[in-house]
């Protein structure tokens, strides 16, 4: 397989590479173990859910803190070498239509969905 398509949900925290959220502009001011706290919750909510898939971007949409909010978290199909590695290797390793754990990266915390 050299392409997956995944949307994911991130949330910063103050000591990411560019703590902004990228729809408000707003400076982000939450610690690691908030967004931790935080992300779980709305783990805890997508396995509960009926439609994880409908549920997943509708959370994206209103919660993510990347600019891919706008479209429910979706980033496309990307390969093996677009990605911050863990990101990379968690949707990689993903099924069609599951959801990952929680994935650190530089830029904070995220829930990944692979779409394709």
């Amino acid at each position: 397989m050299d392409k997956v398509r995944c949307a994911h949900l991130l949330l910063k925290h103050r000591e990411s590479r560019n703590p902004v959220n990228r729809n408000t502009g707003e400076r982000v001011t939450r610690t690691k173990e908030e967004a931790v706290a935080e992300l779980h919750t709305l783990l805890e909510m997508l396995r509960k859910s009926e439609r994880p898939d409908h549920e997943f971007r509708r959370l994206a949409t209103a919660k993510s803190e990347c600019s891919s909010a706008k479209n429910g978290g979706d980033l496309g199909f990307f390969d093996r070498y677009t990605m911050q590695k863990p990101f990379t290797e968690a949707s990689f390793k993903l099924r069609v239509n599951e959801i990952s754990d929680l994935v650190e990266t530089d830029s904070g915390f995220h829930l990944i969905y692979r779409i394709a």
